[in-house]
């Protein structure tokens, strides 16, 4: 066959061959490509920009709820005549239903797909904050709040996965750093809205008003399909064309033109997906770390989210209101994940996880000797440069060093411990920050410190690597796999998989 400048056409020898997880049998003359080449050929365009647009109109929700809360205790002690102590509960209710939303979902991705998981946790946090709006009760608010954290738990997994599995290799890591800029935008939108509403309207018509950007996502919905990779595994070759074909009509590319067919992976008769899965062979290690990284990542990102405001008032600093001190604290935010994003396309993730999580605790080191409030807020800017850069690098990392049989279920379980992080920091700083300052500063150091060495051990550098689709697969620049002719610039070499 004659070679296409759109990429690598596979030529199926007359009979069949066997790659180890199944046996594809083909009419000679058959032009059949992997998923990784189809979607490396049909490349980013038009598609790609409109689920990044879906998929950060989901994900803030990540970063409104939690900042929300700290906003509204005040308000919540009042309207329900309950105790501080009382009123904690509603975020530890946050947080409960994210660690179970996290599982749930995560492993209803892997086995039902993408697409309906995704829609349905966006739809699940409208509703638990449409409830919370209207809680005539204390009980009945911490009910929907359980319900707003199920559904938010559910988003992060989902979403990676589902983008991860649309890009190509070049550049990939950088897209879904970037991704990771909804958290911040979510946190300036909750405390823009908190600035204008809270002191007008009251805390129910805000929570009421945080549901209005999620709603963009249902007007995207006809816009995002299944993801290839998935149906695939689930033998629906059919249907992973059609929407590989939709994918390149959206890019404007002629690359899948002449495809006849996209090749299978795995076996149509593999085993379920479950957790268990995770945590055996290749695998084990991997995960275990990935919890280490992401627990103790998410100690030093709430503790310094959560206690920000309080460690200024024993440094005996006045930055004016808790609004304002969010926007200038959050100065540093998005360049740090954009300066992150482009170390981890010529540093390797590896690295940049283990440079700005050792920068991270440097500098939390600064933030105990500064003496005044001004070059506090420079410093704190600076320590979240680098924080919210190691968290974009971490979320592009985890769904790339798993398979897509249980990609979604690994990130899940892995962002499960940043949630039990949630649950922990804020009993634990709350003592350490009235005992001593410096108490606090050294829980910051000791969570990134733990995290830089934790980066450095992990066992697979995921730069340059196509995703892998089942457990024991390897990227395709490493196997060899006979009966299969490429073509490409004129040259025939045996196709690697």
């Amino acid at each position: 066959l004659p070679c296409t400048p759109a990429g690598r056409l596979y030529t199926m020898r007359k009979g069949s061959f066997d790659d180890g997880q199944h046996l594809l049998h083909s009419e000679a003359g058959a032009k059949v490509l992997s998923c990784n080449d189809a979607v490396e050929n049909v490349g980013c365009g038009p598609f790609q920009y409109t689920l990044a647009l879906a998929s950060v109109f989901a994900w803030m929700n990540d970063g409104i709820q939690p900042l929300l809360l700290s906003f509204l205790m005040d308000e919540l002690e009042d309207e329900f005549n309950v105790s501080g102590v009382m009123s904690s509960l509603i975020g530890s209710a946050l947080f409960l239903g994210m660690l179970i939303g996290s599982f749930f979902w995560g492993y209803l991705s892997d086995t039902r797909g993408r697409r309906m998981v995704f829609f349905s946790t966006v739809g699940c946090a409208a509703i638990g904050s449409l409830g919370v709006a209207l809680a005539p009760n204390f009980p009945l608010l911490l009910i929907f709040e359980v319900v707003v954290g199920f559904g938010v738990g559910g988003n992060l997994p989902v979403v990676y996965a589902l983008c991860s599995e649309f890009l190509p290799t070049k550049g990939r890591g950088a897209a879904l750093a970037v991704l990771a800029s909804a958290w911040s935008i979510g946190e300036l939108i909750a405390a823009g809205l908190a600035w204008i509403l809270l002191p007008r309207v009251g805390w129910r018509a805000l929570v009421g008003a945080t549901i209005v950007p999620t709603l963009f996502v249902f007007v995207l919905v006809k816009q995002v399909p299944e993801s290839p990779r998935f149906l695939l595994l689930q033998g629906k070759k059919d249907q992973a064309l059609r929407v590989m074909r939709y994918v390149a009509k959206r890019n404007r590319s002629s690359a899948l033109a002449h495809t006849q067919q996209l090749m299978q992976v795995g076996s149509e008769d593999r085993k379920k997906t479950t957790l268990k899965d995770i945590l055996e062979g290749e695998l084990k290690k991997q995960s275990i770390l990935l919890w280490i990284l992401w627990f103790w990542g998410s100690v030093g990102l709430y503790g310094v989210i959560v206690f920000l405001p309080k460690y200024f008032e024993h440094k005996g600093f006045d930055v004016g209101s808790e609004y304002e001190g969010v926007f200038i604290s959050a100065l540093g935010n998005i360049p740090g994940i954009f300066v992150a994003a482009h170390f981890l396309e010529k540093k390797g993730r590896k690295w940049t996880m283990s440079v700005f999580a050792f920068m991270s605790a440097v500098s939390s080191v600064a933030m105990g000797f500064v003496d005044t409030a001004t070059i506090l807020m420079v410093v704190v800017a600076i320590a979240k440069f680098f924080i919210y850069g190691l968290w974009a690098a971490i979320d592009a990392y985890t769904p790339e060093a798993y398979p897509t049989s249980v990609r979604a279920s690994g990130n899940a379980v892995a962002s499960s411990f940043a949630r039990i992080a949630g649950l922990v920091t804020p009993p634990i700083g709350a003592a350490l920050i009235n005992t001593n300052v410096w108490f606090t500063c050294g829980l910051w150091i000791l969570s990134f410190g733990i995290v830089s060495i934790v980066a450095t051990a992990l066992p697979l550098e995921t730069l340059g690597l196509t995703l892998r689709e089942v457990v024991g697969d390897k990227d395709e620049t490493d196997m060899e796999q006979p009966g299969i002719e490429v073509r490409e610039n004129g040259a025939s070499a045996l196709l690697s998989h």
